[in-house]
């Protein structure tokens, strides 16, 4: 049988304490394998050196024979090796509904054509019915659920523009668990949102305190720009957000929130040169289509989108 991974020897310290000891293990093609043992027997740290989070001290990883050792996150994606946590996250650049229609739509194998798919295949919207609608039973069932909530608040906010009931869901989510960094990055947009950027930065500065190695750390790095792009503090903006890009090249907010704050402070040409990546990544985007979704406020939300014109976006 083929093997589709391995790791050579690998080792992995935090100051003395010796996490990963000498591990060598091959997963071949197919197989299916489960990885127990109790807190801190060092489970995660082995998951994050196989996806890039971590990097060993010595050893190697090996990916269908090729050596992956060296290679940042989103490479290894590429090449398929992927991650799935427990954690559910909307696409900050779809609705809830597209969301859905997306996955229902890969199933059937239909992923390539979603998006002229979504609104006209009965069988696609009456499967995105059926799970919005279970969602939504999970949610009564237990109204305490800090992430439930964190992600209900997210949706009202960012694609329904409900921000009371936005705040709501974010002070409930707190209040049941107060070190939830997914609440407080979640909140941190709204904030922004609603014109109280420097709140927006304190919380997606603290969601990044609580969770500094999380795989999906770029999302708060990528509030954290989007606050100090409607905080006027530009250069900010850039720096958190080119650090959201460099853990994922490929998230489009921060490409656009990197994009504005050039133009704003009149570095044109990085700014087309970042246009251009955005084109290969959403080849589908036009600021016309986006300009009704943009979340900030009125006055923000169209010097936002004539900056995103003048940097090159598709129109």
């Amino acid at each position: 049988m083929t093997i589709a991974l391995e790791t050579r020897n690998l080792e992995k310290s935090f100051g003395g304490l010796r996490v990963t000891r000498d591990l060598s293990l091959k997963v071949m093609q197919g197989a299916r394998h489960a990885l127990i043992g109790p807190n801190g027997a060092g489970k995660t740290t082995v998951i994050n050196q196989l996806t890039g989070v971590l990097t060993p001290n010595s050893g190697r990883i090996l990916l269908e024979g090729s050596d992956i050792t060296g290679l940042s996150v989103h490479k290894r994606v590429l090449r398929g090796l992927s991650r799935t946590f427990q954690i559910n996250q909307l696409y900050p650049d779809l609705t809830p509904l597209e969301t859905i229609g997306l996955a229902v739509s890969e199933r059937m194998g239909r992923g390539g054509d979603w998006w002229r798919r979504m609104g006209t295949r009965d069988d696609v919207n009456a499967e995105i019915a059926e799970i919005i609608r279970l969602s939504n039973c999970a949610i009564e069932r237990d109204p305490s659920d800090a992430l439930a909530l964190s992600l209900q608040g997210h949706a009202r906010s960012a694609f329904h523009f409900d921000y009371d009931t936005a705040l709501d869901c974010f002070d409930r989510a707190l209040a049941a668990s107060p070190n939830n960094p997914w609440a407080w990055m979640f909140s941190s947009a709204t904030y922004g949102f609603i014109g109280q950027a420097t709140s927006g930065i304190e919380r997606a500065e603290r969601a990044i305190r609580l969770s500094p190695l999380d795989q999906q750390a770029f999302t708060s790095y990528s509030r954290l720009g989007q606050n100090h792009y409607l905080n006027g503090t530009y250069e900010e903006a850039i720096r958190w957000s080119r650090k959201a890009l460099s853990l994922n090249p490929r998230y489009g907010n921060a490409i656009r929130i990197a994009a504005a704050s050039l133009v704003a402070v009149g570095r044109h040409e990085d700014a087309t040169l970042l246009a251009t990546h955005h084109r290969s990544v959403l080849p589908h985007f036009t600021v016309s289509d986006y300009a009704p979704r943009c979340p900030f406020k009125a006055e923000q939300a169209s010097l936002y989108v004539q900056r995103l014109e003048a940097a090159g976006l598709p129109v």
